[in-house]
């Protein structure tokens, strides 16, 4: 507590934390006169006992470490699902292209006029090429 700055009388400075593993204080230092008037003064040590803040402000960290975790874990999940839905289209188109053979593009290629009414893939392979 010896470096703890002393201040003028009546000013107090910020302090120093103090913990002995289980309960926290703030240690204060300021100086005082011993009576009104005269010109000795006192040295106070003022404790503060912080081990409440201490603990609500660990038990708040934890909970909100907690709750990080969870939230990111359930923005990946939806950020999957979302994902997987969007691109259903391109897996089915991407099977379908797959299944063709080169005989069924060039069948394709020789039978369908160019004035297709429509380029969808799946209509020309299930109608057998109507175009």
């Amino acid at each position: 507590m010896a470096s703890l700055r002393c201040y003028e009388v009546g000013k107090v400075g910020p302090g120093r934390a103090w913990s002995d593993g289980v309960s926290s204080c703030l240690v204060l230092q300021t100086l005082a006169l011993q009576q009104k008037g005269s010109q000795e003064k006192l040295r106070l040590l003022i404790a503060l006992d912080t081990s409440q803040k201490t603990r609500t402000l660990a038990n708040y960290r934890h909970a909100l470490g907690i709750l990080v975790v969870a939230g990111v874990g359930c923005s990946a999940l939806l950020a999957l699902g979302v994902t997987r839905q969007g691109l259903a289209p391109l897996r089915l188109m991407t099977e379908l292209v797959q299944r063709l053979s080169p005989a069924a593009w060039s069948f394709i290629a020789t039978t369908c006029s160019p004035q297709w009414k429509s380029y969808n893939v799946w209509e020309i392979w299930s109608n057998g090429c109507s175009c």
